[in-house]
């Protein structure tokens, strides 16, 4: 089944681990919870990388980082782990060779120039395909209350009906 529904929740519900018990992936029981922001920790590490430089210069602002705790499955909380795991390790060998090219080490550039394309594309299409598993949520709204809400979108619809469920009861 596709994670193509969406559901409105509490901010505070997001934020305090109090959604149901339902994988915001699979549907099936969750073990526990995974903080989930704006962008998963590779994007951000290969963000960061890349902006270093205008980052050093101070020319780019410091934004506010939103997260939320949603429910994953074991097999879920696995997936996300190896995948972000692989992506941030092939970083580092990736910038080393890049840094060997530039440098010219042994006189082999071009060689550290393929094999650094290699890692670079591995990493950043791991990072994609992590980014891609990214449930996305909207900026928090304010009922006529002034309760704060999202809307969760690309979560399993099971873990959509047991929001409303869950809602519906209290």
């Amino acid at each position: 089944m596709r994670r193509n529904a969406e559901v409105a929740v509490w901010w505070d519900d997001a934020r305090k681990r109090r959604l149901p018990l339902v994988c915001v992936f699979s549907g099936e029981p969750a073990s526990d919870f995974r903080q989930f922001g704006e962008l998963t920790i590779p994007a951000m590490a290969w963000l960061i990388l890349l902006l270093l430089p205008l980052w050093a210069l101070g020319g780019l602002p410091g934004g506010g980082f939103l997260s939320i705790q949603l429910p994953v499955s074991e097999d879920w909380r696995r997936r996300l782990r190896v995948t972000s795991g692989l992506a941030l390790a092939t970083m580092p060998p990736t910038v080393i060779l890049v840094v060997a090219a530039f440098s010219d080490w042994f006189g082999l550039s071009i060689l550290f120039w393929v094999i650094g394309a290699a890692f670079f594309g591995t990493s950043m299409g791991l990072t994609l395909w992590r980014e891609s598993w990214q449930p996305r949520y909207s900026e928090r709204f304010k009922d006529e209350h002034g309760a704060k809400y999202i809307v969760l979108r690309g979560v399993h619809p099971l873990f959509a009906e047991a929001v409303e469920r869950k809602y519906r009861e209290d």
